[in-house]
């Protein structure tokens, strides 16, 4: 098994990066932005991704 550590973006709370391998869903808005949700490794709770 292969360990995925891509950065998506950083935590909106505190700032901290998030990997890929936390992500908990990803998926295009009706008008057309990306919206990624994962888990933030030190909030501990599903935050968007920015």
């Amino acid at each position: 098994m292969t360990v995925d550590n891509t950065i998506l973006g950083r935590c909106p709370n505190c700032d901290e990066p998030i990997a890929e391998a936390e992500m908990v869903i990803d998926y295009k808005s009706q008008r057309g932005n990306r919206v990624t949700a994962a888990t933030c490794p030190s909030c501990v709770t599903v935050v968007t991704v920015v």
